[in-house]
């Protein structure tokens, strides 16, 4: 069956991605813990909260809660890091937790319905919801990205 619709939805995450992967490689484990003012998320906390998120969200799609009872969420907004290889590594594996389960999907999926914090939405509903979510954070990562580098800041696409 062609799946035009979830190819769409495929190609929109994966251009957030990129514009993302252009803003995080830019910088340096510094760059990652930078909080300006003591009271936002810096670019390591939005990238942990996305991951949680997306791990979450995707693991078991059609299946269980999208809210699972293993994520830590309010570790997600510790500010700290092991490395940012390490961070980089948590985020790509959130990223094939999604697109493995886009790959799964049909057009016709999109009709069913899934759980989400024990209220029950369409996969269409859960998979913009998310799309809409991470466009938001991502734009906060490459906004802090820009900042943090002043100058030496090169556009992405």
């Amino acid at each position: 069956m062609n799946s035009r619709i979830i190819s769409a939805i495929e190609k929109q995450f994966k251009a957030y991605k990129a514009v993302a992967d252009e803003a995080l490689l830019q910088l340096e484990e510094e760059g990652l813990l930078c909080n300006f003012d003591g009271t936002g998320n810096s670019i390591g906390v939005l990238v942990k909260h996305i991951s949680g998120n997306m791990k979450s969200r995707f693991s078991d799609f059609l299946t269980t809660d999208g809210e699972k009872i293993w994520r830590d969420k309010p570790g997600e907004f510790v500010n700290e890091i092991p490395s940012k290889a390490a961070v980089l590594r948590v985020w790509e594996e959130a990223w094939h937790a999604l697109f493995s389960t886009l790959e799964l999907l049909t057009d016709a999926d999109l009709e069913k319905h899934v759980f989400l914090k024990g209220k029950e939405i369409t996969v269409a509903n859960a998979i913009l919801r998310q799309l809409t979510h991470y466009s938001y954070h991502i734009g906060q990562i490459v906004y802090a990205a820009k900042l943090i580098k002043k100058s030496e800041w090169k556009p992405v696409t």
